[in-house]
């Protein structure tokens, strides 16, 4: 992980939906962690998923999970 991933727009706006709506302590947030990791369930993933297509104005392909997945996956979609 470079140091200009925990930098880019989009990891910043993934992690203020972390902090944000779901209460994940900022310093367990980072492009490599698991979503699972950070306390999110199988509900809450959902959610997460909603917001950031929300706050990106993307959709994730319904074939996506984002059970285990880290959240730099999820900035994939975003960009």
């Amino acid at each position: 992980m470079s140091s200009s991933d925990l930098s880019s727009p989009t990891f910043n706006s993934i992690a203020a939906i972390l902090q944000t709506d779901f209460r994940v302590d900022p310093a367990a947030i980072s492009p490599a962690t698991a979503l699972t990791d950070l306390g999110l369930d199988s509900l809450a993933l959902m959610e997460f998923v909603f917001a950031v297509e929300d706050a990106f104005t993307c959709a994730f392909p319904k074939s996506v999970s984002t059970r285990a997945k880290p959240a730099s996956r999820c900035s994939a979609c975003a960009k």
